[in-house]
């Protein structure tokens, strides 16, 4: 998965010895509150959009050839992009909207579960625990 694009607070804990802890806690909670992950922004995955929209190429090649191609993706985020090439490419910008609010929520959820973990292991820390 590429990280040049992702959330600024996944991309601070990347190179830090609490990564992988915070993103299996993430998962985790993602699991329990029954919510799907984003780590891209909706400016990041609309651009991708257009990018795709306007190479109309890539629409067209087989499947397995797009997953390639977009495989720092998570599914979830996979999905999102292609409902936003085709929202694109319909003009549906209340569809683009909905899908941007929707990125929005999901990155919500994910700084506020790691800025929480990142908070709980500074005081853990202080304590000594």
């Amino acid at each position: 998965m590429g990280y040049s694009m992702m959330l600024k607070v996944i991309k601070e804990l990347k190179n830090t010895e609490h990564y992988k802890g915070a993103m299996k806690h993430l998962l985790t909670k993602s699991r329990s509150e029954g919510f799907e992950l984003c780590y891209y922004t909706p400016n990041e995955l609309f651009s991708m959009a257009e990018f795709v929209v306007d190479n109309s190429g890539i629409q067209s090649e087989h499947e397995g050839i797009k997953r390639e191609l977009f495989d720092r993706y998570s599914p979830y985020e996979y999905d999102l992009l292609w409902q936003l090439v085709s929202a694109l490419r319909s003009n549906d910008l209340a569809m683009v909207d909905q899908l941007k609010t929707e990125i929005k929520i999901s990155n919500t959820r994910v700084r506020r579960i790691l800025s929480n973990y990142i908070m709980t292991i500074k005081i853990k820390t202080k304590l000594g625990v």
